[in-house]
């Protein structure tokens, strides 16, 4: 079962860098293309800070310490995820996602210097598939300790 999750992890990460490809070929330079109008467009943007763009929050030399700390977050993930035993839970699908957007956003940090965003929820932030990973995972951890929680709770 492990190899199903380190599929899930390659598979995010390989998804989200062709369509970070897919959106520098089609939208760089471009207006907004529109999906559903008044709601969803696919933007192109470069993040060159935080999440959700707040580079203004990171002095100028603080790209080697993100890339560094990003590093040491998946290589955390991948601990915590490997010692789940190949256990396959919400958790263990959790970490997988969250481990394989992480992986796609450094990979952006590392190659490109920044991080790609090209989808556009009006009233939210320009995001991408790593970030939509990410959440996704989050959930999964959250539903996964809850679970965890109540079937303690049920034994004592």
């Amino acid at each position: 079962m492990r190899l199903l999750l380190i599929a899930v992890v390659l598979l995010v990460a390989g998804c989200d860098q062709a369509t970070k490809r897919w959106a520098e070929d089609e939208l760089a330079g471009a207006p907004p293309a529109e999906v559903v109008a008044g709601h969803v467009d696919l933007t192109y943007a470069e993040n060159h800070g935080v999440a959700f763009n707040a580079e203004r929050l990171l002095p100028g030399a603080g790209r080697p310490l993100l890339i560094a700390i990003g590093a040491a977050g998946c290589l955390f993930l991948g601990v915590l995820w490997y010692r789940r035993r190949g256990e396959v839970s919400a958790r263990t699908a959790g970490y997988a996602l969250v481990l394989g957007g992480a992986a796609g956003n450094l990979i952006d940090r590392v190659a490109r210097g920044h991080v790609v965003d090209f989808v556009h929820l009006h009233g939210w932030p320009v995001f991408n598939v790593a970030d939509v990973a990410i959440a996704l995972g989050a959930v999964l951890l959250v539903l996964g300790e809850h679970r965890s929680q109540r079937r303690a709770t049920a034994r004592e």
